[in-house]
């Protein structure tokens, strides 16, 4: 075991207890061979099993970094140009932004600066599994719209939505699924195949991930696989988990996010950013096509850069090149230390689990770093404009009826709250029109952004660009 995993999990297990995480597998590697791995807790606490490097887990937007793989590949096979209009490909589709001098670009769908708000499109997607998910209530269920299931039905359920776009393609950051089931849909045109096997054929294969699947029915009580849990709070307001049933599938939305994977194949995996395209000397991608991907486009978070379908972070001399995902019963988090030959996979099997942290935290370690050293820190400031600024409803129009993603910024005496999900947290000051809250020991920032007027239009919160309303 190298020297830092004492330090490493003395910091790191009272967070997993906190947090009653069920399992979490998190491996480590240095210059392409593993030097770390560790089950945490249990795959199965039903059954008392074990978490094992080949245990399966959701991965769910990391997925988005291999339908990038797949763009790219494409590109350098001539096949399409990532400076194509989106329209040159799906001609069908009528949203805004489409046409005219600035159209959206593929480029601008893998570095979500489409300038589309967010939309409903996944819960819509999402309705077969809803429907069968017990820990639906009924009366939400009744309510929900109709599946959108085929290429068909996306594009027309597209067509439909009354969308008002929040920028120019280019301007702005908002983190836009819908994008990349579009994307995954230009894949298909451009091989002749399906999303999958494009996918299987041409990443999972080459690299070796053997252990990969999209596919998760017959899998579910598998031999190794994640049952998937979610959290619920005690009366003391403690939080805890519970077996949150059967797994989620988006057939048109595969591409946004539905690979599922293992802690040994996704260390495999990241081998492609540490090296600059290959994984055991088979060559995945060409390194300019991993520097095209690697180039930051634009900021999604403090201190981090979005690119094409990665996070992209300075941290302490180093850059690290990453991304994370999470939907039920999913927590993960991956990344490369190209400079340090370090790559990093961490997989849970509960939503909202703190996985990040625990990737960073070991990633800190295997940099010579102490384990509990802040990813940024955050120092005092006084805002210069008026918190009443601030104040009013925000509505990313996400969810899967009108207003139940509503968040409320308001001033109570001399402080801003955001109250989110029937929690309310204090916002602190961190630069101009910034602000930090703390939930369940972890940062995460909030920036209000204004239009050409000075006037604040939408919150960026959680990698959405979420617009005021009323």
């Amino acid at each position: 075991m190298p020297a830092w995993s004492e330090a490493f999990e003395a910091h790191i297990s009272p967070v997993l207890a906190q947090e009653d995480v069920p399992g979490l597998a998190l491996g480590i590697a240095q210059g392409g061979r593993q030097v770390y791995f560790r089950g945490f807790g249990e795959r199965d606490r039903g059954r008392h099993l074990p978490v094992t490097e080949h245990t399966l887990f959701g991965i769910g937007s990391i997925t988005k970094s291999f339908t990038a793989v797949a763009i790219m590949q494409l590109q350098e096979a001539g096949k399409l140009s990532v400076d194509d209009p989106v329209a040159r490909h799906i001609p069908e589709l009528r949203i805004p932004n489409l046409t005219g001098a600035n159209p959206i670009r593929l480029s601008n769908l893998l570095a979500h600066t489409s300038g589309m708000p967010p939309t409903p499109a996944l819960h819509a997607v999402l309705v077969p599994s809803l429907r069968e998910d017990p820990d639906i209530p009924a009366e939400i269920k009744a309510q929900m719209p109709d599946a959108v299931v085929t290429w068909d039905d996306l594009i027309a359920y597209l067509n439909n939505l009354d969308m008002v776009p929040l920028a120019e393609p280019g301007r702005l950051f908002n983190y836009w699924n819908d994008g990349w089931a579009l994307l995954g849909l230009v894949i298909e045109r451009t091989s002749g195949t399906t999303y999958e096997r494009y996918v299987e054929e041409h990443i999972l294969g080459p690299a070796g991930m053997t252990e990969s699947t999209f596919d998760i029915r017959g899998r579910e009580d598998g031999p190794d696989t994640s049952r998937l849990f979610q959290h619920r709070k005690r009366d003391d307001g403690s939080v805890e988990s519970y077996d949150a049933g059967p797994w989620w599938d988006a057939p048109v939305m595969t591409a946004a996010g539905f690979l599922r994977s293992t802690t040994h194949d996704m260390l495999r995996y990241m081998e492609i950013y540490r090296t600059g395209g290959s994984v055991d000397g088979t060559r995945i991608l060409t390194e300019a096509s991993v520097r095209e991907m690697t180039t930051p486009r634009i900021w999604c978070d403090t201190g981090v850069m979005y690119g094409y379908g990665l996070m992209l972070s300075d941290y302490r001399g180093h850059r690290l090149v990453g991304h994370g995902g999470g939907i039920k019963g999913v927590s993960a988090w991956v990344v490369a230390v190209p400079d340090a030959d370090v790559t990093a996979v961490g997989l849970a099997n509960l939503t909202g689990a703190p996985t990040w942290r625990v990737v960073h935290a070991a990633m800190n370690g295997a940099l010579g770093l102490d384990p509990a050293t802040p990813r940024f820190a955050f120092g005092p400031y006084t805002p210069a404009a008026p918190l009443s600024d601030y104040a009013g409803t925000y509505d990313s129009g996400e969810g899967a009826r009108g207003g139940e993603t509503a968040t409320t910024v308001a001033v109570e005496g001399d402080i801003l709250t955001l109250s989110d999900e029937n929690e309310t947290f204090v916002l602190r000051p961190a630069d101009a029109d910034g602000f930090v809250m703390t939930a369940r020991g972890d940062d995460a920032y909030v920036r209000f952004l204004r239009d050409e007027a000075g006037r604040v239009f939408a919150m960026h919160f959680g990698f959405r660009a979420v617009r005021r309303v009323g």
